[in-house]
């Protein structure tokens, strides 16, 4: 019988040690280019986040003093439409949300007439947009006709009937437009923005917030910096906020409220 010898010599070692030091090589620069990947991603997101969060704050904000003194300034029984102004704070007040519009976007107005002296007026409707309450204690109603314009504090509000603080000093026929003016704040407390309505209770608006500036400017031409509430006339905002990994997004935005005149 033949044997057939085959020679079966391996890897030497040094070889061996040569393959998995290549192989190390190409792993770690993979897992490298994969770190690399993933913190960019998460870069990325965290930035997206922080762009998200700024953007809504500031529209929600930007709409809002928009507009500051409507179917405030200039009225009857209306004081100072900027009632606060801080660095991170400003207290306004307006019909920013138009809460006595129905949805097809049709005025609330007087069931029946109300005369100078009256401190109740009757509605024709108790609810606005979508069903929410058109009135609330702590607003203001605004009534308007024609040429005649007043503005009184609410202290009840009872189905269609609101009362006043003060009597009336015009009077008003039956159809005159009857709105809703607010109280706003808007305030950094902490890294979160919020929002309150006629002192009630603060909504959040915006979290993760690093930074919120206001700068109040005149009606000069150019515009000069003022900390006189009843020369502001635009509003600088300078929304600042941190999402994670430390991603930082600024925003800056100059309103001019449509109500304050130059």
């Amino acid at each position: 019988m033949t044997r057939i010898l085959r020679q079966e010599d391996g890897f030497s070692l040094a070889e061996l040690m040569v393959v998995c030091a290549i192989v190390g090589i190409i792993a770690a620069g993979i897992l490298g280019v994969s770190q690399v990947s993933l913190q960019s991603y998460l870069r990325a997101n965290a930035l997206e986040n922080a762009q998200t969060g700024a953007r809504a704050g500031l529209a929600r904000m930007t709409a809002d003093l928009r507009m500051l003194g409507s179917c405030w300034e200039g009225a009857t029984g209306s004081g100072p439409t900027i009632t606060a102004a801080a660095a991170t704070s400003i207290t306004f007040i307006g019909d920013v949300d138009g809460d006595t519009l129905d949805n097809n976007g049709n005025e609330n107005t007087l069931a029946a007439a109300a005369v100078a002296g009256d401190t109740a007026i009757t509605v024709t409707r108790s609810t606005g947009m979508n069903g929410r309450p058109a009135f609330a204690v702590g607003a203001y109603a605004c009534l308007k006709s024609g040429g005649a314009w007043e503005v009184r504090q609410i202290t009840a509000v009872a189905g269609t009937t609101i009362t006043l603080a003060v009597a009336l000093a015009t009077n008003f026929p039956a159809g005159s437009t009857v709105r809703s003016v607010q109280t706003v704040t808007y305030a950094l407390v902490g890294t979160t923005l919020t929002r309150s309505v006629n002192g009630g209770a603060a909504a959040v608006i915006a979290n993760g917030v690093s930074g919120l500036t206001f700068t109040y400017l005149d009606g000069q031409n150019p515009p000069v910096v003022t900390g006189v509430l009843g020369n502001i006339r635009q509003v600088q905002v300078s929304l600042t906020t941190t999402g994670a990994n430390g991603a930082v997004r600024v925003m800056n935005t100059t309103v001019r409220p449509r109500s304050l005149s130059l």
